[in-house]
């Protein structure tokens, strides 16, 4: 995330592609900023694989069964 100029700049990091609630997301934090009155930029990238490994591992580890 990076803040200048009254403008919000946001890297949305996915696992893979074509995420189908990345746009509600981006939504759930664009409306807030919004409400600021700030301006909001984003872009959506993949996640590298060590991003990815370190991502799943989370994900596991809170899995509660």
């Amino acid at each position: 995330m990076a803040f200048n100029n009254n403008k919000a700049t946001i890297a949305f990091a996915f696992p893979f592609p074509n995420i189908p609630i990345a746009v509600q997301l981006v939504n759930s934090i664009y409306d807030p900023i919004d409400l600021l009155g700030v301006d909001f930029g984003y872009a959506i990238v993949v996640m590298t694989e060590e991003e990815k490994a370190k991502f799943m591992k989370m994900e596991v580890d809170g899995w509660k069964g």
